[in-house]
C-alpha cells in the first residue's frame, strides 16, 4: 500500500507493479485487515468505498474496477476458483494478470459504416489499478502466482493480536494523515531515488531468486524504507 504511491516512478522505470494476493480460511482477518492498511492510500473500503465481489462481478464491471486508479489500489473479494464459473474464473485471472504490467484489454464488434476487409470498432483499456486480490483458496494460476506477493494469514497468526487490531480500526484516520504525507513525499521523489532504492534492495535478495518474484519483493522493501523514512 506505501508503495503503491510510487506506482508511476516504478512504471515508467521498469512497467511492473505485483499484486497483493491475501488467502485464508474464513475468519482469519483478510477483509479487515486490507480495508485498515488502506486507509494509507486514501480509501474507506470498511464504510464509504466499495470492494468487488469476484462471483457476481460481470466481464465489463470488473474490467472498468480494474481500470479507474492508477496508484490507488482496487480490493477484489472471494476470487475463489469453487465458487465461480470456469469464464468468470478465467477472465477475471486475465484482469488480474494484465495489472502486472498495465496491459491493455480490448473489447469491439463489427463496424457498420465500412466496406473495407477489416472493420471493426474497438475500445482498448488498461489496466492500470494495483489490485489485491482476497481468497479463500490460494490462486492456483502459476502466471498470477509469478506476479503476486503471497501472504496467508490464518487463525493461528493472527492470535493474541486482537488489542493490536482494534487500535488498528480505532485510529486509522492516522493511517490516513500518514498516507498523504506519503503521497507528498512521492511527488518529490525522483526517478533516480527510486532506481536507487531498488538497487539497494537487489543486492539483499538471493542470487538465484527468479526475477519476477525479486522484483515484487524489492518494492515490498521500497514500501517500507519508504514508509521508515517518513516516520522518522
Amino acid at each position: 500500500s506505501a508503495a503503491c504511491h510510487y506506482r508511476e516512478h516504478l512504471q515508467y522505470l521498469h512497467n511492473q507493479f505485483p499484486v497483493m494476493s491475501i488467502w485464508g480460511s474464513a475468519g482469519t482477518g483478510k477483509s479487515i485487515t486490507a480495508g485498515i492498511v488502506t486507509w494509507l492510500n486514501g480509501t474507506d473500503y470498511m464504510q464509504q468505498d466499495s470492494v468487488v465481489n469476484a462471483p457476481s462481478a460481470t466481464t465489463w464491471s470488473m474490467l472498468e474496477y480494474c481500470a479507474s486508479t492508477t496508484t490507488v489500489p482496487r480490493i477484489i473479494e472471494e476470487y475463489n476458483k469453487s465458487k465461480m464459473s470456469p469464464s468468470s474464473y478465467r477472465d477475471t485471472g486475465e484482469r488480474i494478470k494484465q495489472s502486472w504490467g498495465r496491459e491493455s484489454a480490448m473489447r469491439g464488434k463489427p463496424g457498420s459504416s465500412s466496406m473495407s476487409r477489416v472493420s471493426a470498432e474497438t475500445v482498448v483499456i488498461p489496466i492500470s489499478s494495483p489490485l489485491i486480490v482476497i481468497s479463500e483458496q490460494e490462486i492456483e494460476m502459476p502466471a498470477i502466482q509469478e506476479r503476486a506477493i503471497r501472504v496467508h494469514l490464518t487463525k493461528t497468526k493472527r492470535a493474541g493480536r486482537r488489542a493490536e487490531l482494534e487500535t488498528a480500526r480505532r485510529l486509522r484516520q492516522s493511517l490516513r494523515q500518514f498516507g498523504k504525507v506519503l503521497m507528498g513525499d512521492a511527488l518529490r521523489t525522483t526517478l533516480d531515488d527510486i532506481d536507487d532504492y531498488m538497487g539497494r534492495a537487489d543486492i539483499l535478495l538471493p542470487e538465484r531468486m527468479d526475477d519476477r518474484p525479486r522484483y515484487s519483493m524489492q518494492v515490498v522493501l521500497l514500501g517500507l524504507w519508504k514508509m521508515r523514512e517518513v516516520l522518522e
